[in-house]
């Protein structure tokens, strides 16, 4: 098929915005002739790569993959005017656009954010050409939970029913929506969205990158006095809710043993920094700069266990955070201190332990009793995750059902 693939983020944008990358190229890797249309590479940090320079329009290539990307307004801060603006600019611009895609079969459309979906609407209802929906996260409920919105109480409400009222234009004129988890798909059939619709196909990792690793040894140096190291690594904003980790840490005797070590970057983090430095914790809790991709299952594998965190909002009872799937395919126990499908995942699999969100005091003792199981059975349970991504998370079965859901929207 020819599929027109639809992102405002792509590589070489790391982390979660990495994540188209290895959607696409899995298709292609299928047989597909892919086209991809984007963004100028800008996050985390709302400023474009070295290399790239804002235009009208311009053609790249990314792994094999031809890609046009289109310029928008850009910006990753805490302002919602900004992010809303670079939201829409994107939609927009990608809109004006969209005429390179007017020959594919089928448009794949990468919804987070929800915005993408305008191009593809428009397409639509020009070029008569068909999309599906790939749902990362429910809007309007990640605008509402994220502090995006200022205003009143009633100004937000009105906002809210607008964008209520987008989204399910979105479902009604898309052949065919995924989602990643079980507990999205519930809620969109709750929502009025047919059954025949919905397709659940959980997200994968990019396994030419993640895969059992030797630890990174300069990490296993800083770490090596620990006796256990509670590893971080991703996005540090204030819906991850990392100060419950860092209460937890407190919590806990001085010759606990237990390490806490974030890596990454974000608005909340020199708040996260702040607090660190009042309690006196710079021995128990330290702190490190975001890694590169290809580095990342050599730093999961320096750790003992990784660390999901996520604030309790009724958002992300569907939502299973990519550091997830990253975390089984290295090989590596988690702890999940989130709400719904994640922790579902982690302890059905028997790879880690769970503990209820914004629980510091449960969070801390779950930490020493995975110190107390000792290497041998922590090594056990990141097998058990291993086997677990092998079998029910891989790229195979998962751009199959993929696959299957952009050929039944040619239909």
């Amino acid at each position: 098929m020819r599929v027109g693939f639809v992102s405002q983020y792509f590589p070489p944008e790391p982390g979660a915005a990495a994540h188209p990358g290895v959607v696409a190229s899995a298709l292609a890797r299928r047989g597909h002739d892919v086209q991809v249309l984007t963004g100028f590479p800008s996050y985390p940090h709302g400023v474009v790569y070295d290399g790239y320079r804002q235009q009208s329009r311009m053609r790249d290539e990314v792994d094999g993959l031809s890609v046009l990307r289109v310029p928008y307004y850009l910006s990753h801060d805490q302002s919602g005017a900004r992010r809303a603006l670079s939201m829409l600019t994107f939609g927009a611009s990608a809109t004006l656009q969209t005429g390179s895609l007017r020959d594919a079969d089928v448009l794949l459309v990468y919804a987070s954010p929800a915005t993408t979906t305008i191009p593809a609407m428009a397409l639509r209802a020009v070029g008569r050409v068909p999309y599906v929906l790939y749902i990362q996260d429910l809007w309007p409920d990640t605008v509402m939970e994220s502090g995006m919105l200022a205003g009143s109480p009633g100004a937000r409400q009105r906002v809210e029913r607008v964008l209520e009222r987008a989204c399910a234009r979105t479902y009604r004129s898309a052949e065919r929506i995924v989602v990643i988890s079980e507990g999205i798909r519930s809620i969109l059939a709750e929502r009025g969205v047919p059954e025949e619709k919905l397709v659940v196909v959980p997200n994968w990792v990019d396994e030419s990158v993640f895969a059992p690793a030797a630890p990174d040894p300069e990490l296993a140096r800083q770490f090596s006095g620990h006796a256990l190291t509670v590893m971080y690594a991703g996005g540090i904003g204030e819906l991850q809710g990392l100060h419950h980790a860092v209460q937890a840490v407190e919590s806990l005797p001085s010759d606990s043993g237990i390490h806490l070590a974030v890596l990454g970057e974000g608005v909340a983090k020199q708040g996260l920094v702040d607090r660190v430095r009042e309690l006196g914790l710079g021995d128990r809790v330290s702190f490190h700069p975001g890694r590169s991709l290809a580095d990342m299952p050599a730093t999961i594998a320096a750790a003992d266990v990784q660390l999901v965190s996520l604030l309790d909002r009724p958002l992300f009872h569907g939502t299973i955070p990519s550091k997830v799937q990253a975390s089984l395919a290295v090989g590596s126990p988690v702890l999940v201190s989130a709400p719904g499908d994640a922790a579902r995942l982690v302890t059905g699999a028997g790879c880690g332990l769970a503990v209820p969100p914004e629980s510091p005091d449960e969070l801390a003792a779950a930490m020493v009793a995975l110190r107390d199981l000792g290497p041998q059975e922590r090594a056990a349970m990141g097998q058990k995750g291993r086997d677990f991504y092998v079998g029910n998370l891989s790229e195979r079965s998962g751009a199959m059902a993929l696959e299957q859901a952009l050929e039944a929207a040619t239909g």
